[in-house]
């Protein structure tokens, strides 16, 4: 199968197939496979460990007065009050 044949059927860019190609011959099958790892995050970390062990303590502990379970805007308000 050609590259724009391949990219048509997989409803992907040409290029997308091109660098496929490309891992699979330089790195393997496994490479080619696995999703490709960042070098760095597009977005930087909003927590540490010990911050996201005290968010999830808050979301795993009592739920807010007249409520069935803590919400994302719940918990927001609760840590960027």
């Amino acid at each position: 199968m050609k590259d724009g044949e391949a990219a048509r059927a997989f409803h992907v860019h040409v290029r997308t197939i091109e660098s496929l190609r490309q891992r699979l011959v330089e790195e393997g099958l496994d490479a080619a496979l696995d999703r490709k790892k960042q070098e760095r995050p597009s977005v930087a970390p909003m927590f540490d460990g010990e911050k996201e062990a005290q968010l999830i303590a808050v979301a795993c502990g009592k739920k807010p007065q007249g409520r069935a379970r803590w919400t994302l805007e719940l918990l927001a308000d609760r840590w960027w009050p």
